[in-house]
């Protein structure tokens, strides 16, 4: 359980650790990786074919168990 919410960087949470995103460090760490980003394209155009990706910007909302639970008791 560890290694899936402390090291494993999700795909669906554009690449930063659940733990990250709870503790809302993922604004901070999407902001400097695409300055990074811009860096390396200015550097190495060649390198790039295509835009960069946004990452940065307001985390879409994430829903805890409980609060889908709630939702779906709400609901009914």
């Amino acid at each position: 359980m560890r290694w899936y919410n402390q090291d494993h960087k999700h795909s669906g949470l554009k690449f930063v650790t659940p733990a990250q995103r709870h503790c809302r460090q993922d604004a901070a760490i999407l902001e400097r990786r695409e300055q990074l980003y811009h860096e390396a394209r200015n550097r190495y155009p060649k390198r790039w074919s295509q835009g960069i990706r946004k990452l940065a910007g307001a985390p879409s909302p994430v829903a805890s168990r409980t609060d889908s639970a709630r939702s779906i008791k709400q609901a009914a």
